[in-house]
């Protein structure tokens, strides 16, 4: 199986900001400006070029409009005269021009999505009885995250250019393409050209321990005591592998969990799990636990239990024997695409609750009680 990587638009998981500046009683606010230094752009040296999205401002909770104070589009020369502006700054700018003095308090509100710059600020300018006073600001680390505690700017917490994804854990997994099915993996291909007897996963760099969460079928071969009467099934074998770089030393003796085992350790809601860690930490499992040579230790870790396998340092494959065409969890239901380049993730939208889910981490924070959002003595997260 060919290396995938997940590439996530930033812009959909990145965290949400918000923030009231309130002008006192007796004051006139006049106008409101926001700062950002250092757009990143598409990290080129021009990348500071491309223009922002502006946030939304709501006065007293009514939406004003948000114009263009300087940018790089427009009047981009008019910001070198003294005191001008830094050149690789974007500022928008709200007109409040009160004329009168506020009988009551005015709320301001800035809300949006964080975006790729080295400094966002919002400064509310106003005066008191005609005369200037000091404005009221707020900078990108004082705002309010969404998510809460997922502020970019704190330190210690994943900055705006962080894979959003990578520091939720999340891992996605993939149907094979059109060539890889042809090339790599010519078997179960559906009538659009791609294999539907498999979904694959590619961890990425640093994550030590995984989690996978996936809801079993009726499978042919399920428990000690196999079907007398051959039924229908809706996947005749699931299966899930851990499959290492080719070439590394071979440590275990152990590489895939079964039908039969998946339902060893199955919840009440029908969902198994299958945990994957570094090869020499699940060799340790074997020697305490005592386990047959070629089966798996089992791992218990709060609310969750179930088989470890190594290292899937090449890929993590999930085997499909003979899925049925009407049931959901079936890989055909994904779309197919033509190549490695191409290809995209499967959604849930595709396989509904049979989508498997993955994450990854360090075994330090698996060790603190998290692997990325699983949290060891909680639900799964939505």
């Amino acid at each position: 199986m060919l290396p995938v990587n997940s590439i996530v638009e930033l812009s959909e998981t990145m965290p949400s900001f918000q923030a009231a500046l309130v002008a006192p009683v007796g004051s006139y606010p006049w106008q409101m400006l926001i700062r950002f230094y250092a757009p990143w752009g598409d990290g080129s040296p021009e990348g500071w070029q491309t223009p922002l999205t502006p946030p939304t401002v709501l006065v007293n909770g009514a939406a004003y409009p948000v114009d263009v104070a300087f940018s790089y589009q427009q009047d981009y020369m008019k910001g070198q005269p003294s005191p001008g502006y830094d050149q690789h700054e974007q500022c928008f700018m709200v007109f409040i021009g009160q004329v009168t003095a506020l009988e009551d308090e005015m709320t301001i509100t800035i809300s949006g999505e964080f975006q790729q710059v080295g400094y966002m600020s919002a400064t509310l300018y106003y005066s008191s009885l005609r005369t200037p006073m000091l404005p009221i600001e707020v900078i990108d680390s004082q705002m309010t995250a969404i998510p809460e505690s997922a502020n970019p700017y704190i330190p210690g917490n994943p900055s705006v250019f962080a894979d959003q994804d990578s520091a939720s854990g999340k891992i996605d997994l993939y149907r094979p393409d059109k060539v890889s099915s042809l090339a790599i993996l010519p078997d179960e291909v559906a009538k659009d050209g791609c294999s539907k007897g498999y979904l694959y996963a590619n961890k990425d760099e640093g994550q030590e321990i995984l989690i996978l969460r996936i809801k079993v079928p009726q499978t042919f071969i399920h428990n000690a005591t196999p079907d007398t009467i051959f039924g229908n099934y809706p996947c005749r074998e699931l299966t899930v592998s851990a499959h290492p770089v080719y070439g590394l030393p071979q440590i275990l003796d152990f590489w895939s969990v079964s039908s039969r085992m998946l339902n060893d350790f199955i919840d009440e809601e029908g969902y198994a799990y299958v945990f994957f860690g570094p090869d020499n930490y699940v060799q340790q499992q074997v020697i305490e636990q005592q386990t047959v040579a070629t089966r798996p230790p089992v791992m218990t870790w709060g609310n969750y239990k179930g088989y470890m396998l190594g290292d899937p340092s090449g890929s993590l494959i999930i085997r499909y024997r003979d899925p049925a065409d009407d049931w959901i969890g079936n890989p055909a239901n994904a779309v197919c695409y033509l190549d490695k380049a191409s290809n995209q993730p499967v959604t849930k939208a595709e396989l509904g609750e049979y989508l498997p889910e993955l994450y990854g981490d360090t075994l330090a924070n698996f060790s603190a009680g998290h692997i990325g959002e699983v949290i060891k003595d909680q639900g799964w997260p939505d």
